[in-house]
């Protein structure tokens, strides 16, 4: 079974989406969602469904390497022609001010971001 067919019968076997629904992906630039963006365009290309851009939020936590991050994945998807939409946002300034731990922080912020990056590309 290709790659493409098993990630098919996942989305189907756990109802992550139907068939023709947009999709929106968060992007880091690691390995694992530069792969799952390819294979959602592979997807879209067999008219599955349709990617409706690229997510990436700069946490500014790790300083030039998550900025070089943000720019591998602007320049993806203007391969791709996709719609890239990035934020920045210090996560440790935020954890400090709120007194959260940072990976709590992080995931709150991350998913306010992706919110507003699927309401934007609507």
């Amino acid at each position: 079974m290709s790659l493409l067919q098993r990630a098919l019968d996942t989305i189907h076997r756990h109802a992550l989406l139907r068939d023709g629904r947009r999709v929106l992906v968060a992007l880091s630039g690691g390995a694992d969602s530069v792969a799952l963006l390819h294979i959602l365009k592979d997807l879209e290309a067999d008219g599955v469904l349709t990617v409706a851009g690229a997510a990436h939020l700069n946490h500014q936590l790790r300083g030039a390497e998550a900025d070089a991050d943000e720019a591998f994945c602007a320049a993806l998807c203007e391969r791709l022609g996709l719609p890239f939409i990035a934020e920045r946002i210090d996560v440790a300034a935020a954890a400090r001010a709120q007194r959260r731990s940072i990976e709590d922080v992080a995931r709150t912020v991350r998913y306010a971001f992706l919110e507003r990056a699927a309401t934007a590309l609507q």
